[in-house]
């Protein structure tokens, strides 16, 4: 064999065998060139400075900051992308009520403003109604809406069971949610609930169950495209994962299935990665995954509880 020919032989094995273990097996560790950099603003909820405040970092987990700085709870984020608007609830009068501030704001602003329990805001992307969740006519809870200049209110959902975490389309048509999806008449353990993953028109007409867990799912959010829906769920050995489906609740795939709880996952404006809280009973910080190479990279390394992303541009 000439030289120049052992020479490229010699070149291009390597290659070759490189190709085909990552076909067999899968490449594990993805090489950071081979991952876009993360961009845009991820707010988030921590307790490092006593109680629940809603920050704010950059997506590369830099610039972290504390928003609301109260000695009363604050919790849940929803942004406005219209005028900056920053939505989350606290109960610093007495109930938990939702408020809005700017990012910049030193005194956030409460709506609606009635006896109940309103929490876990969401705005809809033309930036003119609010999703909520309230006791205002059941305890077990119920999903609203809002005209934020009228404050005009619609209930969407009316029934015995209860709801968890509203969220709408891109386009704003459609609202997914989970819900218990037993019979009301089961009188079964709180812990024995069976949360699926429901959608209705934003009028709260035309519900759909999409998944079939037995279990505990939520969280669930449309992708920007809205193709896809992201949510948690509770798996067969007790953990929580992070899950992606279809929009019509087809083809589920689990995205960390891992021994760590993961939960409350949140798109990036481009689509490609999902942000969410990643931890054990020890601590719990803020992870992204890229949904292409699987790739994960920690945010916040805090001694202290970081969850709930919200990611923005």
């Amino acid at each position: 064999m000439k030289r120049s020919t052992r020479l490229l032989f010699n070149l291009f094995i390597p290659f070759i065998l490189t190709v085909i273990c990552n076909s067999l097996f899968g490449q594990t560790e993805p090489r950071t060139s081979e991952v876009e950099k993360p961009t845009g603003t991820i707010y988030f909820l921590s307790n490092r400075d006593g109680n629940f405040e809603v920050y704010s970092m950059d997506a590369t987990g830099s610039e972290q900051k504390n928003l609301t700085n109260h000695p009363n709870l604050d919790y849940w984020v929803s942004y406005n992308q219209l005028n900056g608007l920053i939505y989350f609830y606290s109960n610093r009068h007495g109930n938990n009520d939702i408020y809005y501030m700017n990012k910049n704001s030193l005194n956030p602003r409460m709506k609606p403003n009635n006896e109940a329990s309103n929490t876990n805001p969401q705005i809809s992307p033309d930036g003119l109604t609010i999703l909520f969740q309230s006791d205002w006519n059941r305890s077990s809870g119920e999903i609203y809406s809002m005209n934020i200049q009228t404050n005009e209110t619609t209930r969407l959902t009316d029934n015995e069971v209860s709801e968890d975490v509203a969220a709408w389309s891109p386009d704003g048509k459609t609202i997914v949610y989970s819900k218990d999806a037993r019979d009301p008449k089961n009188k079964q353990e709180e812990e024995d609930r069976d949360y699926e993953i429901f959608t209705m028109n934003a009028d709260g007409t035309n519900e759909k169950q999409l998944t079939q867990f037995n279990g505990f799912v939520s969280g669930s959010c449309f992708s920007p495209d809205g193709t896809k829906i992201a949510v948690y769920g509770r798996v067969e050995d007790g953990y929580l994962d992070l899950f992606v489906m279809n929009a019509n609740g087809s083809d589920i795939e689990n995205i960390t299935h891992d021994s760590l709880e993961q939960y409350s996952p949140s798109w990036s404006p481009d689509g490609k990665w999902l942000a969410y809280t990643g931890g054990d009973k020890s601590n719990y910080d803020i992870w992204i995954v890229h949904l292409k190479t699987g790739q994960r990279i920690r945010l916040t390394t805090e001694a202290k509880r970081d969850e709930t992303p919200v990611w923005v541009k």
